[in-house]
């Protein structure tokens, strides 16, 4: 009989999960991945059936601050803040209360004296009053409300921070979208040369003039440069993949990426900071002349988190100063409006008006210790300050040293290219005029192959460098961000 009711109760249990609490399952998932689909598919679309020219760096950054979900995480928080201050700022309002109240008895209540009987109130009583409190002196208040306009602040710059940071991560992908695409290019062009010097040793193998092992050498280059056109486009897929997942485009969306724009930054002005705090503006011979120090220094008055640092500062010396607002008191002023039905009350409406101070004489240390540990943290926020500094000078000089390497190696890649090519060019007229094996004819291809390759991957490098400096010394890509709108956002 025992077992009988425990299935009873497992049945309806059963039955319970199954109607009214029933678990998402295999059929929303596969409405919410086709709601997802076909909404990211629609939005491609239509972007690209407007926009059919390659896509330029210059939109790739556009696009991600417009569409992307990176910076979810930063806009939530800045929301948040700016309803803290919103919240703080309404503690120096008027609070506003309105009451009614109605009695009564069921018959009416009479007094008796001096042998005679007297109702002294009403059998019905209403009362309306309208109170009006305003604080007038809330130090405690007041401090909370200039911490959230500095948080407001910190959260602005940070915000602004994560921004210039997808600036650099959509150019990392571009980087690696244009490589790949200059990259399949330049293989597609090997495999041509490759295919006709193939077909003329073919024809030379068929007549006797060639060994059979340089026959298959050959038939083994054109092999290996069809397996790199082929990893050539599979690389393209997947950084292409990459950069629309930051642009919220479908990821198997095949568009042409203009990876010459991206060059276009090694053409910018520098828009530095000036020692008076306006903007200096030097080309780009004047800033490869700047010596590490000077970068440096650029880091230390540009980059948002230093600024950002400085507010949480002050938010800490205000935290010290609220805690020693506990021992001040709280002043608030009052003013009702009041009005009773009362018939022997003289008058029914009255004025009334109120002044109270409130002071916490003793909480069992609670301010002391709050007045400490303010001071604590505020000691910990100049340390954290000076550590944030040495870290982002750090990373500056090795970007700083990776930019002036990258404009070396660029040049020494297309030096070795033009050696490589004319190399080639003059063995291969050699071996026209049977003044040259074919081995060395094969042996200078493939060198020519890697030194175009290696030029055009160092080319792409140069312009990311220097994406990364101008990133790492705060001061923006060129025209994209002024010294002035950097400003206004810190602010």
């Amino acid at each position: 009989m025992r077992c009988g009711t425990v299935g009873l109760w497992a049945c309806w249990a059963a039955l319970l999960m199954a109607g009214g609490c029933k678990m998402p399952g295999f059929e929303e998932r596969v409405e919410a991945a086709s709601a997802f689909r076909t909404n990211v598919l629609a939005e491609t679309q239509a972007f690209f059936a407007t926009n059919r020219a390659p896509l330029t760096l210059e939109t790739g950054w556009r696009l991600a601050r417009e569409r992307t979900l990176k910076l979810t995480q930063q806009e939530l928080a800045l929301k948040v803040a700016r309803i803290d201050r919103s919240m703080a700022f309404s503690a120096f309002l008027p609070q506003v209360e309105a009451t009614f109240e109605r009695s009564g008895t069921d018959v009416p209540i009479l007094y008796s004296a001096l042998g005679q009987t007297f109702q002294l109130q009403s059998q019905y009583v209403s009362k309306e009053a309208v109170t009006l409190t305003q604080p007038i002196f809330t130090p405690g208040a007041w401090l909370l409300f200039v911490e959230s306009k500095n948080a407001v602040r910190v959260q602005e710059l940070v915000r602004a921070r994560a921004g210039e940071l997808l600036d650099v991560q959509v150019a990392a992908l571009f980087y690696r979208t244009a490589v790949a695409e200059s990259l399949l290019r330049t293989y597609e062009r090997q495999r041509e040369a490759t295919q006709a010097l193939t077909d003329r040793i073919d024809a030379l193998a068929r007549q006797g003039y060639a060994l059979d092992a340089q026959r298959e050498r050959a038939k083994a280059r054109l092999l290996s440069d069809a397996y790199n056109v082929r990893l050539a486009k599979d690389n393209i897929a997947l950084a292409r993949a990459g950069l629309f997942e930051v642009l919220r485009f479908w990821p198997l969306k095949d568009a042409p990426v203009d990876g010459a724009s991206m060059l276009d930054v090694l053409k910018r002005d520098w828009v530095l900071t000036a020692e008076d705090g306006g903007e200096q503006h030097l080309a780009r011979g004047q800033a490869q002349s700047l010596t590490p120090e000077e970068w440096l220094w650029q880091t230390l008055v540009n980059r948002k988190e230093l600024w950002a640092g400085d507010q949480t500062i002050v938010i800490r010396k205000t935290e010290v100063l609220r805690a020693l607002a506990g021992f001040l008191p709280n002043v608030y002023g009052g003013a009702s409006a009041n009005h009773t039905s009362e018939i022997l009350q003289t008058p029914r409406q009255f004025w009334g008006g109120s002044l109270s101070a409130a002071l916490s004489l003793f909480n069992g240390f609670q301010t002391v210790n709050a007045y400490r540990e303010a001071k604590a943290r505020r000691a910990a926020e100049y340390q954290t300050q000076e550590d944030r500094a040495l870290s982002l000078v750090t990373s500056t000089f090795e970007a700083y040293q990776n930019w002036s390497r990258a404009a070396e190696q660029c040049a020494v890649a297309v030096q070795v290219r033009k050696a490589a090519e004319l190399d080639y060019e003059t063995t291969r007229a050699r071996f026209e005029q049977d003044q040259e094996t074919l081995s060395e004819v094969l042996d200078k291809l493939a060198l020519m192959e890697s030194a175009r390759v290696q030029a055009s991957m160092t080319e792409y490098a140069s312009a990311l460098a220097e994406i990364v400096l101008r990133d790492a010394a705060g001061i923006g890509v060129g025209d994209r961000m002024g010294l002035s709108e950097r400003k206004d956002e810190g602010r």
